[in-house]
């Protein structure tokens, strides 16, 4: 199975830690995309340090796993970022009500 998760900075980090867990653990190919505020999220919800760098927040909530591609938020050439891609779902944990009401009209920031 193909997913994409993208993770934002609304509250709520340990549900995005638990989701990239479960899907490690049933060996899904997984392209994780963290936005700027979900990084901050991450590191203070999580880690209770918001000087940590990006890529090491990254490296910890990945851990070990396998099959787990993080992409920037800005990478336009990554095989998620083409509404043709092939992917099985894709999913925002955590999303705010306003991420939510972007995403179903198909508005870009």
């Amino acid at each position: 199975m193909r997913v994409f998760l993208g993770i934002t900075g609304a509250s709520g980090a340990p549900y995005a830690a638990r989701l990239v867990q479960a899907l490690a653990a049933s060996d899904c190919e997984v392209g994780l995309c963290i936005s700027r505020a979900g990084y901050e999220v991450l590191a203070t919800e999580l880690y209770r340090d918001v000087s940590l760098p990006q890529d090491e927040i990254a490296q910890r909530l990945i851990g070990d796993a396998d099959g787990i591609t993080v992409y920037s938020e800005r990478d336009w050439k990554s095989p998620y970022a083409s509404g043709s891609a092939k992917v099985d779902a894709y999913v925002i944990c955590p999303c705010s009500m306003g991420t939510l009401g972007t995403i179903a009209s198909g508005a870009m920031s």
